[in-house]
């Protein structure tokens, strides 16, 4: 991951800009421990901050990065997988690339589709462009929201940043507590819409992007959704043999294309089905490579112990399988340090040793694959089975079970009822 931050603030001067973005910068350097740039507008006071963690291109993709003529300037958090192919589709329309990164395939997209360049991308990202022609802040978040963009604005003042920490190291806002977003929490686990647990303090969502455009003394913020999930279109064509086909030739091509990185990658093995899954399906792209496989554990009994399972895998595909366990004495040690990474707080416990299996992989890779999402995807948690199975009773007394609204019926869901 790489951290990003910047300012475009009408009521300060270049030296102001540059001593907050500095700041900010600071307070990511956990995010990019390789390299760290910065850019200011000559006419503007706007600047912008990058600290990097290198993947591709590590020489020279350094950011920001520029256009030919320096009039377009970008800084990215993030992968996009298809680089290479919209890469080439660029160089045949006459652009020309004096890097190998992703970061500059952003930017040629941009000078060639303008924002519609975002319907090109196949990626985890959270972007800013500047471009100092039309006097336009613009960036973007993933259609899933992976990487993280907040941000503030009051109208003469914008602020962005990869977390919140770097919001508030401007000094330009004081940390207050959203009592809308903390009602939220407290309710749902989960601040809603584009809310925080802080003051004035917003998040990009996930699948919007925004603009930022000058107007007279002041700036105006626009937001809006480029990508949605479409639940519109169900299909009863086919039987389950093509679905699981196509849910493993799905499978395969994205973990095929998360695998291009010019640094060391391994993959999280829980001994779980979805961690498991794309370890085999890795195994099975790369051949005799052995990959680098890392696992966590506690030692309180079998109910928390799954790492015999990762073992079978590990053994069966010849991993090369790293090990930590877990203990009490790590979470009194490192909860304060959790919570400030964190900036808002997790429902789940499964940052705690999220963090430790990270921390180990990261002393011997750069990037790692993981089965994370599998169980909102593939209805993994109980209380998703509830809810369907609520739909399906309410089908089977409405009579409309079989009516082309349900994916599966009753009588299908029944054998899944002892999860419960």
């Amino acid at each position: 991951m790489c951290g990003i931050a910047g300012i475009w603030s009408k009521n300060l001067n270049s030296y102001d800009t540059e001593a907050l973005i500095s700041k900010m910068l600071i307070s990511l350097k956990h995010r990019g421990p390789d390299d760290e740039g910065f850019y200011f507008d000559t006419k503007e006071p706007l600047g912008l901050g990058h600290k990097r963690l290198s993947i591709i291109d590590p020489i020279g993709g350094k950011q920001p990065l520029s256009n030919e003529d320096g009039t377009i300037w970008i800084v990215f958090n993030g992968v996009i997988y298809n680089y290479l192919e919209l890469r080439a589709e660029l160089i045949t329309k006459g652009h020309k690339f004096k890097t190998y990164s992703d970061t500059e395939v952003i930017i040629h997209s941009y000078e060639e589709w303008g924002q519609e360049c975002l319907q090109k991308f196949n990626g985890m990202f959270a972007f800013v462009i500047w471009d100092s022609k039309n006097k336009l802040l613009w960036g973007a978040r993933d259609r899933l929201g992976i990487k993280p963009l907040y941000y503030f604005f009051n109208g003469q003042t914008f602020i962005f940043a990869s977390e919140i920490k770097a919001i508030l190291a401007s000094g330009l806002i004081k940390p207050e507590i959203n009592l809308c977003g903390l009602k939220d929490y407290w309710t749902f686990q989960f601040c809603l819409g584009d809310k925080t647990l802080f003051k004035d303090i917003y998040k990009i969502l996930p699948g919007y992007q925004f603009t930022i455009k000058q107007n007279g003394s002041n700036l105006d913020f626009s937001s809006k959704e480029y990508w949605d999930i479409n639940f519109d279109y169900i299909d009863f064509e086919h039987h389950e043999e093509y679905f699981s086909d196509k849910l493993l030739l799905l499978l395969e091509d994205a973990i095929k294309i998360r695998l291009r990185s010019d640094v060391p990658l391994g993959a999280h093995l829980s001994g779980g089905l979805d961690s498991s899954s794309i370890v085999c399906i890795i195994s099975s792209l790369l051949g005799n490579s052995s990959i680098k496989t890392f696992t966590g554990r506690f030692n309180e009994g079998p109910a928390f112990d799954e790492s015999h399972y990762a073992k079978l895998v590990a053994n069966k595909l010849g991993t090369d399988y790293h090990e930590i366990t877990l203990t009490a004495d790590n979470f009194k040690d490192t909860i304060e340090t959790i919570i400030y990474y964190m900036d808002e707080p997790a429902a789940g416990p499964g940052v705690f040793p999220q963090f430790f299996v990270s921390k180990l992989a990261s002393e011997k890779v750069k990037v790692v694959l993981g089965g994370q999402g599998g169980d909102e995807i593939f209805i993994g948690y109980v209380r998703y089975l509830i809810g369907y199975l609520e739909e399906c009773l309410k089908g089977a007394i409405d009579e409309t079970a079989k009516s082309g609204t349900y994916v599966v019926t009753l009588q299908t869901i029944i054998p899944n009822l002892n999860s419960l």
